[in-house]
């Protein structure tokens, strides 16, 4: 009984370890509308890690490799075609680092990171085009933390800009995860 229970205390922290990593927003994909509720974006949290991922360019800040990663792409809903777009995460946490990864979609090419905030500004888009992955590095986030998600088209009226919240909650198979552990680590410690 004694083996069982310090096993099932051994895995405990990598139970836990993992929400912290494996996550989502909600909603997503995310739509964020102008004041006129004129669709602009769509933000699709495409997945999450640790650090900076493989074939990654930091724009802006360094990451550790214990960071928490979103990795997220802009597809661009209209109107017009502006000369940049640029995508905005605010939140209370200190943001490590923005970047994008290189590949077939429309290039990420500035990015800042401060307290509470998160910028990264795109090439120029047209409607219907959608961006490389963009990833955004975080020491951590609560679940539940709500994040503003900002838009500008790059036009520098109101029209060409929005923002809408989305929450972090922790993948479904992550809670299953560590419900499972906590069970084992009941039974052992009923033995």
């Amino acid at each position: 009984m004694a083996r069982s229970l310090r096993l099932s205390l051994a895995a405990l922290p990598l139970c836990v370890a993992s929400i912290a990593t494996a996550g989502s927003i909600v909603p997503n994909p995310l739509t964020i509308a102008n004041s006129a509720s004129v669709a602009l974006a769509q933000v699709t949290l495409v997945g999450s890690s640790t650090g900076t991922p493989s074939g990654g360019v930091v724009l802006a800040g360094s990451a550790a490799p214990t960071d928490l990663t979103l990795l997220l792409t802009v597809q661009y809903l209209g109107p017009g075609s502006p000369t940049f777009s640029q995508l905005g995460l605010f939140a209370d946490p200190l943001w490590s680092s923005v970047g994008w990864i290189p590949g077939a979609g429309v290039d990420w090419t500035k990015g800042a990171t401060s307290v509470g905030a998160a910028l990264a500004q795109s090439a120029a888009i047209a409607t219907g085009a959608v961006t490389d992955v963009l990833f955004i590095t975080v020491p951590s986030i609560d679940v539940g933390k709500q994040i503003d998600v900002a838009f500008w088209n790059g036009s520098s009226n109101a029209s060409g800009s929005g923002d809408e919240f989305a929450t972090w909650v922790p993948e479904p198979g992550t809670l299953a995860l560590l419900a499972g552990g906590l069970a084992l680590l009941a039974r052992a410690r009923r033995r």
